[in-house]
């Protein structure tokens, strides 16, 4: 009777234990050390990264990534520390304060003063197969709100290549975010608005 007891109680033991979740880990897009300066602005300005639009698939805090050629997978225990859109738009604007050495309007409380530079980013792709690539397309527009009629519409193609595991994935996408910010930033020079990085331009 008494083995039986213990016996019991081993089982339900087990099945507690396998009931238990695995931990979640986060991870964020904010880089510990933001690119270094691009070039001083000739004029001074404030930017403004309007939230980027990011697919409703992605626009998510659990990885979505890439399962073979036609597989995704949802990874619940593997997330960014909020939605994948929000973090995309903090990460970049910090990116572009530190390129263009000036503030970001985000937190500001009075900017009617100063000259805005509006960035509008919407991601057409991004597939991450781990232990791969990732592989980031984006549209982005730049322009002074000041001349709103004078726009620069450009796109990004980049990819970065993966180490194993999942910290490597959020190393890779800082390192592809910080691609793009570049990009974005070499279209402002001494004369205001220069050209796209590639042929794509509106």
């Amino acid at each position: 009777m008494e083995k039986a007891f213990f016996g019991v109680l081993l089982i339900a033991v087990a099945l507690m234990s396998s009931c238990v979740s695995a931990p979640i880990h986060y991870y964020t897009l904010m880089s510990a050390k933001p690119q270094t300066q691009l070039h001083s602005a000739v004029v001074p300005f404030v930017i403004e990264v309007l939230p980027v639009y990011v697919p409703d698939a992605l626009d998510r805090p659990q990885f979505v990534v890439r399962n073979g050629s036609n597989g995704v997978l949802l990874l619940d225990n593997q997330q960014w520390s909020s939605n994948l859109g929000e973090e995309l738009t903090e990460s970049l604007s910090d990116q572009l304060s530190a390129y263009w050495q000036v503030p970001s309007s985000r937190g500001l409380a009075d900017t009617a003063s100063k000259r805005l530079l509006r960035v509008n980013i919407e991601v057409r792709r991004l597939d991450i197969w781990p232990d791969e690539k990732v592989v980031l397309i984006a549209d982005w527009t730049v322009g002074f709100k000041d001349t709103s009629s004078i726009r620069l519409t450009c796109r990004s193609q980049l990819n970065k290549p993966l180490n194993r595991g999942f910290q490597a994935i959020a190393i890779g996408m800082q390192q592809i975010l910080a691609d793009l910010a570049s990009d974005i930033a070499g279209t402002v020079d001494e004369n205001g608005l220069s050209q796209c990085p590639s042929a794509f331009a509106s």
